[in-house]
């Protein structure tokens, strides 16, 4: 996961292990408000986040609420 601070839009980047879970976490994200905004949910190509953040392409460990 990545917080592109930068971006007026207050864009998040995250890496999901499959595409099954890539829709999840969009359909989950897509509309809902956080600090008064409305996400909008996208998907990046896996080789256009791996060209942005190229330290991602060893990232195996999947995080978990504990």
């Amino acid at each position: 996961m990545s917080i592109d601070e930068i971006s007026p839009d207050g864009n998040i980047y995250v890496k999901c292990p499959t595409i099954a879970v890539a829709m999840s976490a969009m359909a989950s994200l897509n509309g809902r408000f956080f600090a008064g905004k409305q996400i909008r949910a996208a998907f990046v190509p896996i080789a256009a986040y791996h060209q942005k953040f190229p330290d991602a392409i060893a990232c195996t460990k999947i995080l978990t609420a504990d």
